[in-house]
């Protein structure tokens, strides 16, 4: 009876030892040895809204991958119409979920846009929307790959 105790104990231990292998959903690259899924889904926005305020077709379309779906010249027209036509004055967003694999990073949001259209001229309106944008791994960096709902990047 102690003996088959010991050896449920034992089984109990190296299964919970297997357990510990890091972070849900960490890539398993060393580079993402210290991955943080919360912290680098901030980054990833900051960084592609950043890039948003300051609009310039030629560096954003390193942003959107080359196979983006459903078509990455549809997606960088709608991103011109957008950002030509008016002046984002204030992007906020809170995010509600993160998930990711080694090849994909999807960030599932709620956003709050002010914007000035530059063609009706007219008072700012307000925008806003939820939405779930997926990135793609290239190289040591995430790039667009698809967009799930209402994009606050060319919603005017």
């Amino acid at each position: 009876m102690v003996l088959s105790r010991v050896a449920g104990l034992f089984l109990l231990a190296l299964a919970l030892a297997g357990c510990q292998a890091g972070p849900a959903g960490a890539p398993s690259s060393p580079a993402f040895a210290d991955f943080d899924d919360w912290g680098a889904a901030r980054g990833i926005l900051d960084r592609l809204f950043s890039d948003y305020e300051h609009y310039s077709r030629g560096s954003f379309e390193d942003l959107v991958a080359g196979d983006f779906v459903p078509d990455r010249f549809d997606y960088l027209q709608s991103l011109d119409t957008a950002a030509y036509g008016g002046k984002v004055l204030q992007l906020d967003y809170f995010i509600n979920r993160v998930v990711n694999d080694p090849d994909r990073f999807a960030i599932d949001f709620r956003w709050n846009k002010k914007w000035m259209d530059s063609r009706t001229g007219g008072g700012p309106k307000l925008l806003s929307g939820q939405v779930q944008m997926v990135f793609k791994a290239r190289g040591s960096s995430w790039v667009l790959w698809q967009v799930r709902g209402q994009d606050p990047l060319t919603a005017v």
